[in-house]
């Protein structure tokens, strides 16, 4: 896949040329909501240009590294073929007439079979829920609502597909048992109600380990029957710990950091004992390396800014730097290990146009795996 972006032109000519015969009506009709979802209760007319037109908040990829998954503040989770980049499905989150229509982190089960997927979608009021989609299908199989508080901030599968954790802004940790329908069967609140989380990562044996920001920025350690086993330990580089990830081996845990902080920080993920950091004065200009993911061989590991700078750097187990711009003139939103030497990065333009881009360690001035 060289990159997820065709015919700029023809799309954004047709797109305002039918702007106005596509929303205008639908806004025009105004069905009302249905009920406290406050949904649409009849069809709305909406147009799709075939790409997102928003930011992509949210990516992952499957296992097998057949399909990737991305979320857009527009509203839409898309599915595509990593192997030529074409564009497989397009599934709309619930909508209504108050509704944000954000979707703000996807998942893939291990399998490949379902997404989920969660945002600022059904109403600026309501607590936002947690859908889960038929990959082949593209149809709803479950909406997960309860007393997840605010938006979540991070979904992911356990390497079982049988639970699906949740890291909640405002909120703490929910976990949901597939052999339950997907009903919460654990939460931690963490103890406090302002405890932001955006990040959770399992290892391969069903450790769980979570990021948060409550008390100056801390990292928690579940067993796999999510009995907290370490923590929470201050996080030593920040206050504001973004996203988690553990080796393939499961036995190191790299932690990357909002707020301008240019450090990925590695932990024993059995101990969390800091087991070394890596840093680059160059992402304290690129809003800090808050995207963190490890090569699927497990020799490297990759960081980026969440909002802002181009570059991706990356660590290599002797701890050697390499800075790579991924691509001119964007922004990475997220970053994701492809099959191969290959990272899947998702990128917010300066331009109208949003990007996902599969980019090549070992050819990276070539977008093509």
């Amino acid at each position: 896949m060289a990159q997820v972006r065709r015919h700029r032109r023809a799309i954004a000519a047709t797109f305002l040329g039918l702007v106005a015969l596509t929303f205008a009506p639908a806004l025009a009709q105004d069905p009302g909501s249905k009920g406290a979802t406050d949904l649409y209760d009849r069809p709305v007319l909406a147009f799709d240009p075939g790409m997102h037109t928003s930011a992509i908040q949210g990516l992952a990829i499957d296992r097998g590294g057949r399909f990737a998954v991305s979320g857009g503040d527009e509203g839409t989770i898309r599915v595509w073929s990593v192997s030529d980049g074409r564009l497989v499905r397009t599934i709309w989150a619930p909508l209504g007439p108050d509704s944000i229509g954000s979707i703000s982190t996807v998942a893939i089960s291990p399998d490949g079979s379902t997404i989920a997927a969660s945002g600022e979608t059904e109403s600026h009021s309501n607590d936002s829920p947690i859908y889960l989609f038929d990959l082949d299908s593209g149809e709803m199989l479950r909406r997960i609502v309860g007393d997840e508080p605010h938006t979540t901030g991070f979904v992911t599968f356990s390497p079982d597909g049988r639970f699906l954790a949740a890291a909640l802004d405002n909120g703490g940790l929910r976990i949901f048992d597939r052999d339950e329908n997907w009903g919460q069967m654990f939460h931690d609140d963490q103890g406090k109600d302002d405890d932001d989380s955006y990040g959770a990562s399992f290892a391969p044996d069903g450790r769980l380990a979570t990021t948060s920001f409550n008390g100056g920025g801390t990292i928690r350690l579940y067993d796999s029957k999510f009995r907290l086993i370490r923590g929470p330990i201050k996080a030593p580089s920040g206050s504001l710990p973004f996203r988690a990830e553990f080796s393939p081996d499961g036995r190191t845990l790299a932690v990357g950091y909002e707020g301008g902080v240019s450090v990925v920080d590695l932990f024993d993920g059995h101990s969390l004992a800091l087991v070394g950091s890596t840093s680059s004065e160059m992402g304290r200009d690129y809003g800090g390396l808050s995207q963190v993911a490890w090569s699927r061989d497990g020799s490297a590991v990759f960081a980026a800014g969440s909002l802002t700078g181009d570059f991706i750097f990356s660590w290599d187990t002797n701890g050697s730097l390499r800075a790579f711009r991924n691509c001119a003139a964007n922004l990475t939103q997220d970053i994701e290990a492809a099959p191969g030497d290959r990272i899947l990065v998702s990128t917010l333009s300066r331009r109208w146009f949003r990007e996902i881009i599969l980019w090549s360690v070992s050819s990276p001035g070539s977008r093509r795996p």
